[in-house]
């Protein structure tokens, strides 16, 4: 059976700490997009991510990656913005799901905290 230590080592060797956000590092954005895809086929059966949305995810992923390609500042919040019917909602309920896989959290006053 492996040491404890072993094991928490092994699970945060993707972590790394950027400001105060954990990256978690390397993540394939392919793969990525098809997790998102699936959450939100489970939430709405019709759900696809169109090309008027795939910029919008690609930011959403890396943002919650805290991948340094992420087009913000990855130590503030984001903004979205649209007209009533345009997924943002979705977009965010579908990103809540997607957060809990990688447990994603962030670093405050040198304490680990959970991204809720």
């Amino acid at each position: 059976m492996k040491d404890i230590a072993m094991i928490i080592s092994e699970a945060l060797s993707g972590l790394t700490i950027s400001g105060n956000r954990c990256s978690y590092l390397p993540y394939k954005m392919d793969f990525a997009f098809s997790v998102v895809e699936r959450i939100g086929k489970g939430i709405v059966s019709s759900f696809e991510i169109g090309t008027e949305h795939k910029e919008l995810y690609s930011e959403l992923i890396r943002y919650f990656h805290a991948d340094p390609d992420y087009k913000g500042d990855l130590n503030k919040g984001f903004l979205l913005m649209g007209p009533t019917g345009t997924g943002k909602t979705l977009a965010m309920e579908i990103m809540k799901i997607y957060r809990t896989i990688d447990n994603t959290r962030f670093m405050k006053d040198g304490k680990l905290y959970e991204k809720y």
